[in-house]
This record gives C-alpha cells, structure tokens and sequence, in this order.
C-alpha cells in the first residue's frame, strides 16, 4: 500500500513538472540557425573585379562573385559568360527546389555540382578554360572562382558579429549553426585565416552545415538539413528559428514549421527572437 500511494505521489509530482513553464524550457530549447549568405557575409565584389581590372576593364560587373553572376542581357560579356556556365547543363525538376541566386535566378547545373562539394574550384576553373577560347572568359573563371580571392574580399556584414554573439548568450553556443550553400575550400580559408574568422569562435565546427562538406543544399534539401539539426539537438522544427536573405530558404524552412526570419535587420531579428525564446 505504502509503495502504491509513493508511485502515486512521483507520477503527480512528475505531472506538475511536466506542466510547468520552466520545465518545458528547459526540455525543449530553441534552436537558431543562420544562413551565410548576405546575412553574415558578403563578397566584396569591387575589389573581386579589380583582382582583374589589368585583364580588361569590360570585365567590371561581369564577374562570378561567390556562386552569383550579376547579369546583364545588355553586356555581351556578362551574356556570354553565363551562356558558358549554361552548356555544361541547367537545373531540372521541382522549381520550388532549385537552387538560386540572390537574385532569385536557378544557377547553371555547373556550379550546384560546385557548391555541393561535386567538383572542386581547380576543377571547375579548368572544365571553363578548357571549354572555352575566350581569354577573357578564360581569366573571368580563374579570377571569380579562385577560393583564396574569394576568402579574401568576403567580410562580415555590420552588426553581424554581435548578433551571433547575443544568439549563443541566449540560447546556448551549443544551439546557434550556420547552414547554406557555400563551397567548401573558401569556406574553410574564410573559418581559417579571413577577416571573418573571430565570428567562428562562436559557433563550433560541427554546428557549420555547408553545401561543400555535405553536398545538402537549400532549398532542394531543406528537410535533410534540418533533420540534422533536429536528431543531434533533440529539438523539434518548431523551435528552430532560421535566419536568412534567401527567400527561397526560407519558404522551404517554413514548409517544415520551422520560423524564418529574413537577415536584412538582424537587430530587429534579435529583438523580436529574445521576446520568444525568453518571454517576460
């Protein structure tokens, strides 16, 4: 009898916890995950061009800076060196899930094979070089899609750095990531020696979920990436914050129930995930 009424106490004791506020945020804390892509980072796409200003100075807004291409319907140039990226292949199937540009543009099958860690820079600078007799589309591809170039003009976007350093005060470091479509070797060059490199003190080596190391890309595949998250977390999609530029990202995050924010504003993003991750 005596041990029948202490179960009965440990189960109703257990209930009252289980209710409680604190408890469930204590069992289920939040996740933030932010996208690098013009939300912590941008490519200096100047100073890319001007890594090749001796070359030609037609080449100023024609060149590939990280995987986006500016183009102009207007510039034979910029015309012509798109139409290269195009012939080794374009993207099909689900429109939704096609991988994009800042732009909102599918970029050539080309550089999905390249972000996703597929093909290395060396080899995508050599199958352009060898598929082409313009030597200025020759030195374009040497210029634009160099790793070391790209490290060097990447740099942190204002107010960047201090937000990832409030969202591991408020969550935990253990709970910030970054995911996105980025290719691996100047990726690591930008966590290695870049002047992006103290943000990465902050987010662990394995909280950094790019294209180039696990060939996952967004949005095409949104649910794989997050279910990553979610199995080494044990936190549910729905309490994963997703912080990016990328409407495209973000619309397959929200598919999941995943809350999106756009990055354009990241102290409005930390004012308004401080009221929901720790509620007055």
């Amino acid at each position: 009898m005596v041990q029948r009424i202490m179960i009965t106490i440990v189960l109703y004791a257990t209930s009252l916890c289980l209710m409680s506020p604190l408890y469930s945020t204590i069992q289920q804390p939040w996740v933030i995950v932010l996208d690098p892509t013009d939300t912590l980072f941008r490519v200096d796409q100047s100073a890319i061009q001007g890594e090749v200003s001796d070359a030609s100075t037609s080449f100023a807004g024609a060149l590939y800076s990280f995987w986006h291409l500016s183009t102009n319907p207007q510039k034979d140039i910029e015309k012509g060196f798109l139409q290269l990226l195009q012939s080794f292949g374009t993207q099909q199937g689900n429109t939704a899930q096609l991988i994009r540009d800042q732009d909102h543009k599918p970029v050539p099958l080309i550089l999905v094979q390249w972000l996703s860690g597929q093909i290395t820079s060396k080899r995508l600078i050599a199958m352009l070089i060898e598929h082409s007799d313009d030597r200025v589309f020759k030195k374009i591809a040497k210029k634009a899609f160099d790793p070391y170039i790209l490290a060097r003009h990447t740099h942190i976007i204002s107010g960047a750095l201090s937000f990832v350093v409030d969202c591991c005060a408020l969550v935990g470091a253990n709970y910030v990531y970054i995911t996105g479509n980025w290719d691996a070797e100047s990726f690591q060059l930008l966590s290695a020696d870049s002047p992006c490199k103290q943000l990465f003190t902050y987010i662990a080596a394995s909280n950094r979920l790019i294209s180039g190391n696990s060939t996952l890309l967004l949005p095409r595949d949104a649910r794989a990436i997050f279910t990553i998250i979610t199995q080494k977390t044990k936190v549910p999609y729905s309490n994963i914050l997703f912080v990016s530029n990328m409407e495209y990202h973000r619309i397959a995050a929200e598919a999941l129930g995943i809350k999106t924010y756009a990055g354009n504003n990241l102290r409005l993003v930390l004012q308004q995930i401080t009221k929901l991750c720790k509620p007055s």
